[in-house]
């Protein structure tokens, strides 16, 4: 049972007016470095930002390393449909699978 739906939408404002994608550029987690190497690229005055971020630990300690990122979604289809009913633009502009 999903105890928290609003958690699942708590990022959408940040990318997003009136339900459309309104960011110029999103960085992807699983592509972090190649995406802002590339946003580097594009804005030079950016240069510089990957050094920043290569020395921080995003999302340390949030997940042991013996868990897969799937194995949070076992046992519990409303969630994964919730993910998807919550995150259908993002999941189409990356042509996200799931697991």
């Amino acid at each position: 049972m999903i105890q928290n739906p609003d958690y699942l939408n708590i990022n959408r404002h940040q990318v997003q007016l009136r339900g459309e994608l309104a960011a110029d550029f999103l960085i992807r987690y699983e592509a972090l470095e190649e995406d802002i190497k590339l946003l580097e690229m594009q804005v030079p005055q950016l240069t510089g930002l990957w050094q920043t971020f290569s020395t921080i630990s995003a999302k340390g300690g949030i997940r042991p390393k013996q868990k897969s990122a799937a194995s949070f979604f076992d046992g519990e289809p409303g969630l994964v449909e919730a993910v998807k009913f919550f995150n259908a633009a993002i999941i189409a502009k990356f042509d996200y699978q799931l697991f």
